[in-house]
């Protein structure tokens, strides 16, 4: 909703770049081909793309041969929760 405010806004404001769509459509269709895949962005034009991660080498392989791609970082899920006593603050 944050992307489709600003775009509507005036003046309006673009976070996407033609590389942002591009990313978003070769997800789309990695996944109508089957590569379970899918595709959340930030408030910028950085796009996260979530996958199992029996498939995170080749899709990370196919981000990066797309144009405009600067970085591609590979993550997984974290340890589980517990509870702690420290302060951030």
């Amino acid at each position: 909703e944050l992307h489709l405010l600003a775009m509507t806004s005036q003046p309006p404001i673009f976070y996407w770049a033609p590389d942002t769509l591009r990313v978003l459509d070769a997800v789309r269709a990695w996944r109508a081909g089957g590569l379970e895949a899918y595709y959340t962005l930030d408030a910028g034009p950085n796009v996260h793309i979530l996958t199992a991660q029996t498939d995170a080498a080749e899709l990370a392989q196919r981000v990066r041969a797309l144009q405009g791609v600067q970085d591609v970082l590979v993550s997984g899920p974290g340890g589980a929760t517990r509870v702690s006593e420290n302060h951030l603050f």
